[in-house]
């Protein structure tokens, strides 16, 4: 495979601490020294919020924009662009909940690999002088593709709320709930709009009274008569819900990710970048806030491999999303992803070695970042923690067979 001993040895050293972490949380939540019900949630909420948003800042301010290969992040961008909007067609139809759910998973497991942990050893063993094409990739991934991931999330987040199989059966409860996750006030109003929210709400809430006309009909006198309004046409009282419903959701979903801390951290990283790549020559931060960002980036990684292990001490099998997922993940990230890099690293004109090093690490194994998303969302846990050690445990025999298959096409 061209790597020698010393190279292997790099890689088994960044590959073996994971698992070291995880036999950890594994352990230690086992011999219920820690509870997965009392402690996990806590450990998951300090990763999401605390630590991962100073490593998503200190790896994007650390790369120079100015410096980027720009054909191999034009290939980056329109592999996963590819991967985004055939997703985004195959839930066109039904944007539910659940199918922006898979629409999240898939994404992630073709796209979204472990470059800081596995990539940069074996990488730069494989193909020497690309250091800089990796922090690339990484810088992008930061800056841009944990942001989607977090938007689409956020937009999952919120239809569970809207979805109808979530929602009370009490549609006076539906509404309360809409106002206790921050909805528009007023609702108690005697005017006509705040009437047409009432109902909206309910509707978007999916009460009985949204599938039945009768109900619907019934819901909307009971609030005649307590508001003393004008009766309202039934066509328009749908219109509006829809419309209440799409731009209640379009709303929430926003705010939500403005206020994500990993959203921020990349921001501020990626004008910290340009200013100082710009105006400073690429100056380091002064050193107490590089130690301090340092402190807190530094524990990410062993603290999602920790949480990993405690996941999987609570399932009842070690892969507990199943065989099957378990080998579609390994085939997205095997076989799916090299292929489509492929693809758009010829569309933008790739060819040589920065060709088979675009190829070759697309199919580099999952994401640990992608787990923490997953844990902190609730959007199929168990799929992510089997993805990250099974893929991380076989991926070498694929690495050596596409390795190969690459230099033979050369």
């Amino acid at each position: 495979m061209g790597l020698k001993e010393s190279e292997v040895m790099n890689l088994v050293n960044a590959v073996v601490p994971l698992y070291i972490s995880i036999g950890l949380g594994y352990t230690l939540s086992k011999l219920k020294v820690l509870s997965y019900e009392v402690h996990y949630q806590g450990i998951v909420t300090f990763c999401f919020k605390v630590t991962t948003p100073p490593l998503v800042f200190q790896m994007v301010a650390n790369n120079n924009p100015y410096l980027l290969n720009l054909r191999l992040i034009g290939a980056d961008v329109l592999c996963k662009a590819i991967v985004l909007v055939v997703l985004g067609l195959s839930c066109v139809w039904r944007p539910t909940a659940q199918h922006v759910a898979w629409v999240s998973v898939y994404f992630n497991l073709a796209t979204m690999s472990n470059t800081v942990l596995i990539g940069i050893p074996l990488l730069t063993a494989l193909y020497p002088g690309t250091e800089k094409d990796i922090t690339a990739l990484v810088f992008l991934q930061c800056l841009i593709w944990f942001s989607v991931c977090i938007f689409i999330l956020e937009l999952h987040k919120v239809l569970v709320q809207y979805d109808p199989k979530q929602a009370h059966e009490d549609p006076v409860h539906a509404v309360v709930d809409v106002e206790k996750e921050g909805g528009e006030p007023g609702f108690g109003g005697n005017d006509l709009m705040n009437v047409e929210h009432r109902i909206g709400a309910r509707v978007a809430q999916g009460s009985p009274a949204a599938g039945d006309e009768s109900a619907l009909k019934h819901t909307l006198a009971i609030d005649l008569q307590t508001k003393s309004v004008t009766p309202i046409p039934e066509a328009r009282v749908l219109r509006v819900s829809k419309f209440y419903l799409v731009k209640r959701i379009t709303m929430t979903v926003a705010m939500n990710f403005v206020k994500s801390p990993i959203v921020w951290s990349s921001i501020i990283g990626f004008t910290y970048a340009l200013l100082n790549f710009r105006f400073n020559d690429g100056k380091p931060l002064p050193v107490i806030i590089k130690s301090s960002v340092a402190l807190l980036a530094n524990c990410t990684l062993g603290m999602a491999m920790f949480m990993l292990g405690m996941h999987m001490a609570a399932q009842p099998t070690l892969i507990s999303c199943g065989l099957h997922r378990a080998l579609m993940g390994a085939v997205l990230r095997f076989f799916v992803s090299p292929a489509v890099m492929a693809v758009a690293s010829t569309i933008v004109g790739l060819h040589g070695e920065i060709f088979r090093f675009a190829v070759m690490q697309a199919m580099i194994p999952q994401a640990i970042t992608s787990f923490v998303f997953a844990c902190n969302y609730h959007v199929h846990e168990d799929i992510f923690s089997t993805a990250v050690w099974f893929q991380t445990l076989i991926f070498f025999p694929f690495a050596l067979a596409l390795y190969t298959i690459l230099n033979l096409s050369a």
